[in-house]
């Protein structure tokens, strides 16, 4: 049960920070960034040219795949500006981007897996029964320190404020000086490095390629979904209780899929339940 509870709130931590980006995204654009993950891939695979071929250091590597990660957002959302007003172009847009990321990845690096080596491994920590190594621990600590100073900007500082007004009338915001393309630029730059952070995270707790970032984004749809879509400081929260879901499901089966379905069975549901995206903001 120990064993499921560490692996669940790991593995949930990281759904989270992928869940988190696209909520971000969504509140002030009202767009699902279908690039997300992908932003985040590339930025990985940065963190394995700079860490394993270039033999720097972790936190020097990790920074600048993070910083990859956000100036491709922040690219993203100047390449769809000119659509921002119509949501839907710009979903279809996110689209093309995250298969231009693909290719280029691909004719880059190509199709094989990649590893690298996690940091902190000879740490362990135990607490309540459940045991930690160094690169799981770092995982959820770096997961609850970043849901908890989102929350806390949202509710104290005065760039929430402007954030949540931009968001709900844009047109009124820019009539009250607010500068909501600057405020755009933002949001789609800070996603885009929590897509690389999260992929720096959990790149060395397994072997990754061009596509695993993809799979990490439909669970962050889900966790996304589940939190309203809207609600930035229910993002981690929902992305722990989706994955300690999982891990209890896969420690019950071993049926190939399984876990992958009811994810998809889960976003089909919030989205034939509109109503379910209109909850208490942050």
């Amino acid at each position: 049960m120990t064993t499921i509870l560490s692996n669940g709130l790991v593995i949930g931590a990281i759904y989270g920070l992928v869940a988190l980006g696209i909520t971000l995204v969504y509140k002030k654009s009202g767009v699902l960034n279908f690039a997300h993950g992908e932003v985040g891939m590339f930025g990985a695979f940065i963190f394995y040219v700079l860490s394993v071929e270039q033999k720097l250091p972790y936190l020097v590597a990790a920074a600048a795949a993070v910083a990859t990660s956000a100036v491709l957002g922040c690219l993203t959302f100047l390449l769809l500006a000119r659509r921002r007003s119509d949501p839907l172009n710009m979903l279809i847009g996110t689209l093309a981007v995250a298969g231009v990321l693909v290719f280029v990845a691909n004719e880059i690096w190509g199709p094989d897996q990649f590893y690298v080596p996690p940091p902190l491994a000879d740490v362990r920590v135990s607490f309540a029964g459940m045991t930690f190594t160094g690169s799981r621990l770092l995982v959820l600590g770096t997961g609850i320190v970043l849901a908890g100073g989102f929350f806390i900007l949202f509710r104290t500082s005065r760039m929430a404020l402007l954030f949540r007004a931009s968001a709900s009338d844009p047109y009124a915001a820019e009539l009250m000086g607010v500068d909501v393309t600057r405020l755009d630029v933002i949001t789609w730059t800070v996603a885009g490095a929590l897509a690389g952070f999260a992929a720096v995270l959990v790149a060395p707790l397994v072997g990754f390629d061009i596509f695993f970032m993809t799979l990490l984004a439909i669970r962050g749809f889900a966790a996304a979904l589940l939190a309203g879509l809207n609600n930035v400081a229910g993002a981690l929260g929902a992305g722990l209780a989706l994955g300690l879901a999982e891990a209890t499901l896969t420690r019950q089966t071993t049926q190939p899929g399984l876990p992958e379905a009811v994810l998809v069975g889960l976003i089909v549901l919030f989205l034939l339940r509109p109503q379910a995206a209109v909850r208490r903001t942050a």
